[in-house]
């Protein structure tokens, strides 16, 4: 956790739906890093094409951008 800390940059983490990639894990990473930002979407199997990515991710993604 200490080389999360040492972030200094702004970051989008974006949680996912699985085990590997949990909503618990991406809520800690985000406040252990000083400006982390826990996206107001999450990653899922259900996201099957490029253009399912884009279309969720998009919202977070202007959301994150606006506010730096």
């Amino acid at each position: 956790m200490a080389e999360l800390r040492a972030i200094s940059a702004p970051v989008l983490i974006v949680p996912g739906a699985d085990v590997r990639h949990p909503t618990a894990l991406a809520e800690q990473v985000a406040t252990a890093i000083p400006h982390g930002v826990l996206g107001s979407v999450t990653l899922s199997h259900e996201l099957l094409t490029a253009e399912d990515l884009g279309e969720a991710m998009a919202p977070a993604l202007r959301e994150f951008l606006a506010g730096l």
